[in-house]
């Protein structure tokens, strides 16, 4: 049994829909718990990300984050103009 067809314009603003409205459940959430914000004591040490970075690419791994944010900034570009 085949489930009901959506364009794909209607698929991406019901995407866009409901990351809006989880942004905004968890800025409710952040609002409300002031204590969970992020602090000092949870920073990593220097260099730590360009040492995960070259390793990385020692072995020979490819980032998702790249292909991740060139999707969202095409996304943004795409929308930006409606």
């Amino acid at each position: 049994m085949k489930g009901k067809r959506y364009s794909v314009l209607n698929r991406i603003r019901y995407f866009l829909s409901r990351q809006i409205r989880t942004d905004a459940r968890l800025l409710d959430f952040m609002q409300e718990h002031p204590e969970i914000s992020a602090s000092k004591e949870l920073e990593s040490p220097p260099g730590e990300f360009q040492k995960i970075m070259m390793e990385m690419e020692r072995r020979g791994i490819k980032p998702d984050i790249k292909r991740q944010l060139k999707i969202k900034i095409w996304f943004d570009h795409i929308f930006r103009k409606m």
